[in-house]
Order: structure tokens, then sequence, then C-alpha cells
């Protein structure tokens, strides 16, 4: 399926993923509709018909080149030749051998209305001035119509009632598969979205709003089921010594190198996140106190035992932490337990920071 995501991936818009992908798909369509007929064409054996399959096959052979173009970072052109194919391959129908008598040209009524949907807000024009000219190109055929080989006529009424009926169902295909990949882009966009508001931007990690709205909910989980909650404030010992020597840049990485530690030190159901500066927040469901002490002090000797990366240059890091647990008898919300963690962590620096201390 590579050929549906050419030149998609390296998009950051979603809306442009889908539209290239718009792309990539129509241009499948329209191999596999020519293709389709023409080997119906061919077995029929009626002339206008195997006239028909070959005046459409030449334009299988730009499909591909629909997908390069787009891998190639060059997706308007792989939109217009897209259009291009499609048309050329229905006027090809029309003009060769079918006419207008089975309805062919109803697919240029489709190509009107889709180039809204493939041509991208900014290209307004470009789509307007397309389905403009399939509107007229439907129009004109519909109104003044073109003969169809004479041979057509020599097959029954039957077989073309089900080729003029195949071609609308085609339509209505089409439609209904971009209409599906338009939704699924959709929600893919959405869920996207919704991850960025979770997410601090630099390290990766769930953010402030996020951490807050986790803890809330993993203290009503703990209060349900009786079960201990644990949670860790950290803090980078002398981060600003960081910035003041090595610049700001260098802070940011020993953040997302932080941060990259956490995710592979931490358990898999526990919940890091950045609280703010260089401050961050584990939540641990069904963990007692000196399971969580047990934890977050091996972070705290893994990057004690590790110098973080800076250029060609080694930053000595630490970490001071404060623990707390949420036990049955207390009364108190995920504010009093962050609280009780960030006394824990006042009393590891007091005490000579590189240490865990829990709260009293």
């Amino acid at each position: 399926m590579d050929w549906l995501w050419a030149g998609a991936r390296s998009q950051a818009s979603v809306t442009t993923r889908r539209k290239i992908m718009q792309v990539n798909l129509g241009a499948a369509g329209v191999a596999l509709t020519i293709l389709a007929y023409f080997a119906y064409y061919q077995w029929s054996g009626n002339p206008a018909l195997v006239r028909t399959g070959w005046a459409q096959l030449p334009f299988v052979l730009g499909v591909p080149l629909v997908w390069r173009l787009n891998a190639q970072g060059r997706d308007q052109q792989a939109r217009w030749l897209v259009f291009a194919l499609a048309m050329g391959g229905t006027l090809a129908a029309v003009l060769a051998g079918i006419g207008t008598a089975l309805g062919a040209h109803i697919y240029f009524l489709l190509f009107a209305v889709l180039t809204l949907a493939f041509f991208p807000l900014a290209q307004w024009r470009s789509a307007l001035v397309l389905s403009l000219c399939n509107a007229l190109i439907f129009l004109a055929f519909d109104q003044w119509g073109w003969p169809a080989h004479a041979s057509l006529q020599a097959l029954p009424a039957a077989t073309q009632k089900s080729i003029s009926q195949s071609l609308v169902v085609g339509c209505i295909t089409v439609a209904i598969a971009l209409t599906a990949l338009s939704e699924w882009a959709a929600d893919l966009n959405e869920q996207r979205l919704l991850a960025l508001a979770d997410t601090d931007a630099l390290t990766g990690l769930r953010n402030r709003r996020a951490l807050l709205e986790a803890l809330q909910g993993e203290v009503a989980r703990a209060r349900r089921s009786g079960r201990p909650l644990s949670v860790a404030v950290l803090d980078l010992d002398h981060f600003k010594s960081v910035n003041d020597h090595h610049g700001h840049e260098a802070g940011d990485q020993v953040l997302r190198q932080f941060a990259e530690l956490m995710r592979r030190e931490l358990r898999g159901y526990d919940t890091g996140g950045r609280l703010g500066g260089e401050e961050f927040v584990v939540l641990m469901p069904d963990t007692d106190l000196a399971l969580a002490v047990a934890s977050i002090d091996r972070l705290r000797a893994a990057l004690a035992a590790r110098p973080l990366a800076w250029i060609d240059e080694q930053v000595d890091m630490t970490v001071s932490a404060g623990v707390a647990c949420l036990s049955a008898e207390d009364e108190g919300d995920g504010s009093d337990l962050l609280r009780a963690a960030d006394l824990a962590l006042y009393a590891a620096k007091r005490d000579g920071r590189n240490r865990v201390r829990t709260a009293s």
C-alpha cells in the first residue's frame, strides 16, 4: 500500500495528507476502472466496446507518474495529472466508441464535484476552473450528445442497460470511497489535535493540564478500588546553571534527554509528565510508598550515572524528588497529594539534592 501513502507521510498537516492520499487513491481508481472495462470490452468482442477499451488504455500509463510526483513533493502537478487522466480516459471512451448513449459522460459531473475535495482551499481558483470545465463538458454532451459507434446497437438492450448502470455504480463507489477517506482523515486529525493539547511540545510527555486531569482520575480510581496511589515530583538540580553556562538550547536538550530517560526507566503503567520548567511529575497507580520510592530512586541513580550529551560536551545532571502516597485514610484530593510530594521535594533539596524524600 506504499502507493497510497506516496508523499503523504512527509506532510505535517493531516489535511494535506488526506488530499494527497485522495489523489493517490483517485489515480488507482482510474487505473482499475479502465483495466476492468478494458477486460470486459475485449471479452465482449463488440467493435464499439473494443475500440473504447483500446482508446482508454494508454491513460493507465500515467498513473505511476501521479504517485511519483506526490512522492517528490510535487502534489499540485500530481493533482492536475490525475484529473487529466480521468477526463482524458472518459473523453476517449465517449469519442471512440460508446458515445453518450450509455451515459458515460456522467463522470464529468462527478469530476466537477471532486475537484472541490481534491484541491486545497489556497488553490480554489484552480479548483473552480477545473470544476467549471468538467461541468461544461457534461452539459455539452448532455445537450447535444455524441453518436456511438454503429456496432454498439448490435448489443442486446439488457447488456447496454447493464453497462449504463455499472457506470452510475462506479460514480457512486468513487464518491463513497473518497468520503470514507475524508472521514478517516478528519478523525485522525481530531485525535492528533487532542494529543497535541495533552502533550508538552518540548519533551513529548504529558503537559501540566493533562497531568492534573490524569491525577484527578487516578485519585478517583484509587478511592473506588482501595488501592494505593503514589505521586512523585522531580526537579533537575542546578538546571539554571546549564542555561547560564551552555545556553538555552542546551537546557532544552537536557530536558528532552531526561524525558527520554523517564520513558525508559518508568513502568509501562506509570504516567510521566512535565509540570513546567525543569519540574516533572510521575503518577504511579497501584503502588505503595516503598515501591514508589524504589522506582524513583532507580531513575535518580540512572541520571546521576549517565551524563547528558550536548554537542561535544557532557553535562552532569542530578535530580531531586519528593514522593507522596494516597492511603485509604486520606481525605484530600489530587492537589493535596501533589502538594505533599512537592513539600517532600523541598526536603530533598534542603538535604543536599540528588536524593529522594517522602512526605511526612
